[in-house]
């Protein structure tokens, strides 16, 4: 075992988006400076068991001749608790001990019963941070982990959606010319949900998670 070797950047990534609607993947080749997508599909797996799931995602490696060297989940964000919480502090060691007194007053389960995770937006002269903090219940979390081990898969990173999005409009912000204070309403509208998130600069102010999609939007139409 060679300590180094795990400090170096993966070569590839799969990036999974584990819904109840759609199974979303990705390939993603890595080189020292880009990334690109070398492989994309999506799935309708409404009802299907956590096997059953994980025969799609282990189908979709065989036909694209995959060999990941880092497995990357995105939990929906519809299946969140998000906050945008603005705390005393400025010390991330201190906002971590915040951070997790919070996670348990903001749903009604017991603090063995969740998991956290948080990132820091800003902080001001006068001692406040702002961070967003996510909070799912540990059985939805568990129910992804075990759909990738049906698979083979070890999974290194479980980030959230609602993230992707965010970094998808910064990556496109950087190629035009805006004030870097300008607000922006985004909408990403999903099968059976929509992110209805409102940004200043790259900096996330509000979101919520809708229970509205296009799947939705057809039925009315019909």
């Amino acid at each position: 075992w060679n300590p180094l070797a795990q400090l170096a950047p993966p070569k590839s990534m799969l990036i999974l988006e584990i819904g109840d609607e759609w199974l979303k993947m990705a390939g993603v080749s890595v080189a020292s400076k880009s990334r690109k997508i070398t492989s994309l599909d999506a799935e309708s797996v409404h009802g299907f068991s956590e096997m059953e799931k994980s025969t799609k995602i282990a189908a979709f490696i065989r036909k694209h001749s995959l060999k990941p060297s880092k497995v990357i989940i995105l939990h929906p964000s519809q299946s969140l608790t998000t906050r945008i919480l603005s705390l005393p502090s400025t010390d991330l060691n201190e906002i971590k001990d915040i951070v997790g007194l919070q996670a348990v007053k903001q749903t009604p389960y017991a603090k063995e019963e969740i998991s956290t995770g948080f990132h820091l937006i800003d902080s001001d002269p006068t001692g406040y941070s702002r961070v967003f903090l996510a909070i799912s219940h540990r059985d939805v979390a568990s129910s992804f982990f075990r759909t990738a081990e049906f698979a083979n898969l070890s999974t290194d990173q479980i980030n959230i959606s609602l993230e992707g999005v965010r970094s998808w409009f910064e990556i496109g912000l950087s190629k035009e010319k805006k004030a870097v204070d300008e607000v922006t309403l985004l909408l990403d509208i999903d099968a059976v949900s929509t992110e209805f998130l409102i940004l200043q600069g790259t900096r996330m102010i509000f979101n919520r998670s809708l229970s509205f999609g296009i799947k939705h939007l057809e039925e009315r139409e019909s």
